[in-house]
């Protein structure tokens, strides 16, 4: 065996991967200082396992990786293997050439292989046992080794030695074996505590076996009472489910018809809506022709009004024409007296100019003085002809001027009179049209009145209703925690009925006797003590201590029934049970100083005094409970104890015991106490409790039905009533809009 090749990458200096073969012989390594020669023996050390790096010659394991340089990065890992020639097997495998390999990373991780194959240090420390290789070995000797070697103590020396002997695997295998015979031996007796620890608590172990075998069968029971329970239960829920699902059939048929009504309510509506947009639009059209009026009435009121001021004018016009009438009629007179004296003058000028005539033929020679003053006559008649004719002119144009004048007063006081008709007939509306207005406002006030009046009386059956509702689910959260109670009582009376019926929590030998007497009543057992004694609520803690294992006892007809009863628990290999024959059983005499004790404090009587039973059991319950005194509580029982030198028995109603010779028993009872003698007292009262929960159940409901009828009512009114207060509403809004709409025409 020999070192075949040396294979490095990242190690100290050797940046790249470099390879080193080895052959037979010495191989010889020379180079300057810093060449890395010595890292090349480091290399070897750390492959075969070197931890420290002290020995690896720098401060911290990673120091081995290459660090870099100013023109090299740092490498992440430094990995060196090294490859022995094992053709002599002399390492104990089968291959020929063996290549260890090591790798290590900047985190601290290194990774160990042989030949490619990923391995512990153990491993390799192992393979190169007694060979003399290794990272302690002989085979590689440092600078300073041999001064080390020489000074070394003999008992490090002696390292060396064995190593060389090949005898160190075998030492290293006997102390790993010592150890592990030590660390063997601790755990043997550490298993011997155990197992005295286990054997101490085997007795509780067993008797809390016994108990998770009861726990598990009572489970078990448990099981199926809380199917039997859930199978009611689904039972119920399906019944429920079917009247849910009739409800809902109902429900339907009832939105079916509700839809219909809606339908047949919102066709009525259509037609309403269809009606009030007629009569909107027929109080539009009226709204446009009162507008129409208005406008015709302001107009013929202003036509009126020009018309009067027209009136006015004419009569100051006729006024003042009959003034120029009257003065052209005078200047008419004065013009016809004008024309009369005129036509007098002419008639004396006409006779004057006869006379002239006659003076011209006379007088000739005064002619051109007559004819002269003929022309000047003439002209001055002319000129009064003239004006003559002007005159009667003007008169006839006074005269068609007076007659257009009169044809407009006519026309004018026929319009003043249309007017006159008009605006009466105008105020008559207006009149009608106030009226209409006070009757529209007293309406609209009415209507108000009876809106406010229905938004009140909504508002109170709003509050009735929700009064009624939070009243119906408080009713309806009392019937489900009765339903709750009724259920939990009938599932609790059912499971004491048949555990009763199966006499659970007695022992099996009693249960095998009792189905027995059920099914065969003549074999003449009578029952067990827990049967046969009834004990008031506050006593029964007291009288289960007293009695103990004793209320499971057998009472029978007589010594006959118990022989039998007990041979049939041999044949049938049921267990063992206590008889007490009523022919053999002989009742315990009471202590001495009776009397006495009894006015002791805390004395409440003795334990066959305060259970009831039948007569016939007089002796059995004597013999049981003859000799037991109840006291109030420990403090009182040590009192009486001491006074009759504890010569009975004396139990507390918290089910402490003095017993008699002076030993005291208590603690916290482990289970309830009425387990026995509390059973059928708890199932007749959940019997008359279930019957008092039905028969408030039965009441609830009644109050629940009659409030419902109550909300039925209330919400059929409150209905009615939004209906009235929707039609109100429809009915106020179009008064406002026709008072609106007509206090604007009246104004």
């Amino acid at each position: 065996m020999y070192l075949k090749r040396v294979e490095a990458k990242g190690f100290k200096s050797f940046a790249d991967k470099i390879e080193m073969e080895f052959n037979k012989g010495i191989t010889a390594v020379v180079g300057p200082n810093g060449s890395g020669k010595s890292n090349i023996s480091d290399a070897v050390r750390w492959v075969l396992g070197e931890q420290s790096a002290k020995n690896l010659r720098g401060l911290k394991m990673e120091d081995i990786i290459f660090s870099g340089t100013n023109t090299r990065k740092p490498l992440g890992f430094a990995e060196v293997s090294i490859t022995i020639d094992n053709s002599d097997n002399m390492l104990p495998v089968e291959y020929t050439e063996i290549t260890v390999t090591r790798r290590m990373y900047r985190s601290g991780e290194s990774e160990y292989y042989i030949n490619g194959t990923s391995c512990r240090l153990k491993d390799i420390n192992e393979l190169f046992m007694d060979t003399g290789v290794g990272k302690d070995g002989y085979s590689i000797i440092g600078q300073g080794r041999v001064d080390e070697i020489i000074n070394k103590r003999p008992e490090e020396r002696r390292e060396i030695f064995e190593e060389a002997a090949g005898i160190v695997k075998y030492k290293t295998r006997k102390l790993e074996s010592e150890k592990k015979l030590e660390s063997t031996e601790q755990n043997i007796l550490r298993i011997e505590d155990i197992i005295r620890e286990l054997e101490d608590q085997l007795n509780p172990l067993y008797e809390q076996s016994e108990k998770a075998k009861k726990y598990l069968n009572m489970r078990e029971r448990l099981k199926v009472l809380e199917l039997n329970i859930f199978m009611r239960n689904i039972e119920k829920l399906r019944k429920e489910d079917k009247d849910s699902s009739e409800n809902i059939s109902e429900l339907e048929d009832e939105l079916l018809d509700t839809n219909r009504k809606n339908a047949r309510l919102e066709s009525d509506h259509s037609e309403l809506k269809e009606k009030i947009e007629k009569e909107s639009e027929l109080i539009e059209k009226i709204q446009n022709d009162l507008h129409t009026a208005d406008n015709d009435l302001e107009r013929l009121q202003g036509e009126n009004n020009v018309l009067n001021e027209k009136v006015s004018n004419i009569d100051t016009n006729m006024s003042r024409f009959d003034e120029e009438i009257a003065g052209q009629r005078e200047r008419i007179n004065k013009l016809m007296t004008a024309v009369k004296a005129d036509e007098d003058k002419l008639l004396e000028y006409n006779t004057s100019l006869d006379d002239n005539v006659k003076q011209l033929n006379l007088k000739t020679g005064s002619l051109d003085d007559v004819k002269k003053s003929i022309g000047e006559k003439e002209k001055y008649i002319d000129d009064m002809e003239s004006q003559i004719i002007e005159t009667m002119n003007s008169i006839s144009e006074k005269k068609s001027s007076i007659n257009s004048l009169n044809a407009f007063i006519n026309n004018a006081d026929k319009r003043k009179s249309q007017i006159v008709h008009e605006k009466s007939e105008n105020e008559k509306k207006k009149e009608e049209l106030e009226a209409r207005l006070v009757e529209i406002e007293n309406q609209i006030k009415h209507d108000t009145k009876e809106y406010q009046f229905l938004k009140d009386n909504i508002k109170s059956l709003d509050k009735e209703v929700i009064d009624e509702s939070n009243a119906k689910r408080a009713l309806q959260k009392d019937i489900f925690e009765l339903n709750g109670k009724i259920q939990s009582s009938e599932a609790r009376h059912r499971a004491l009925s048949e555990m009763e019926a199966e006499f659970e929590g007695y022992n099996r030998s009693v249960r095998e006797i009792m189905k027995l007497k059920a099914r065969r009543p003549v074999f003449g057992i009578c029952g067990v003590v827990a049967d046969i004694i009834k004990v008031p609520k506050e006593y029964e803690t007291a009288i289960e201590v007293a009695l103990g294992p004793a209320l499971q006892d057998i009472v029978t007809e007589d010594e006959y029934a118990a022989k039998n009863s007990i041979s049939y628990l041999k044949e049938n290999k049921f267990g063992r049970a206590t008889f007490l024959p009523l022919t053999t059983i002989r009742g315990r005499s009471r202590i001495r100083d009776e009397q006495a004790i009894k006015l002791k404090k805390g004395f409440i009587g003795f334990a066959n005094e305060v259970v009831e039973y039948d007569r016939k059991y007089i002796n059995i319950i004597s013999s049981l409970l003859g000799r037991v005194i109840v006291a109030d509580n420990i403090d009182d029982g040590m009192i009486i104890a001491k006074s009759i030198n504890y010569s009975i028995r004396i139990v507390t109603l918290e089910g402490d015991v003095i017993n008699a010779g002076g030993s005291f028993t208590g603690g916290s009872l482990g289970h309830k106490a009425s387990a026995f003698l509390g059973r059928k007292r708890e199932i007749k009262e959940l019997e008359k409790d279930i019957e008092r929960f039905k028969a408030s159940l039965s009441k609830l409901n009644e109050r629940l039905s009659l409030i419902n009828n109550k909300i039925a009512s209330i919400e059929s009114n409150l209905k009615q009533s939004d209906q009235k207060k929707q039609a109100l509403e429809t009915k106020i809004s179009v008064s406002k809009n026709n008072y609106t709409m007509l206090k604007a025409q009246s104004s």
